[in-house]
C-alpha cells in the first residue's frame, strides 16, 4: 500500500475542500435563486468552472493561514480555561 508524505495530503486536502465546496456552493446558490430548471445543469456546471477556478488557489493561500491561526485562538483556552461558578 502506498501513502503519502505529508505534502502530497496536505496538497490532497486543499485540492479536495476546494473543489466540494465550490461543487456544494455552486449547486446551491443557483438552486435557492432561480429554483430547479430545463437549463439548472448547464448553469450549475458553468459557475462550479468558475468557483473551481477561484476556490483552488484560495485553497493554497487560506488552509495554511488558518492552520496557524488556529493555535494562536485556542491557546487561551488551554491556559486559563473558564470555570463554572
Amino acid at each position: 500500500m502506498t501513502y503519502f508524505n505529508k505534502k502530497q495530503a496536505n496538497t490532497l486536502f486543499v485540492l479536495l475542500v476546494s473543489v466540494l465546496m465550490a461543487a456544494i456552493m455552486s449547486f446551491s446558490m443557483p438552486l435557492l435563486r432561480l429554483g430547479w430548471r430545463e437549463d439548472f445543469l448547464w448553469i450549475w456546471l458553468q459557475d462550479f468552472a468558475i468557483g473551481a477556478c477561484l476556490s483552488i488557489p484560495a485553497g493554497f493561500l487560506v488552509v495554511p493561514l488558518i492552520r496557524r491561526w488556529v493555535p494562536i485562538l485556542i491557546k487561551p483556552l488551554y491556559c486559563c480555561p473558564l470555570t463554572a461558578s
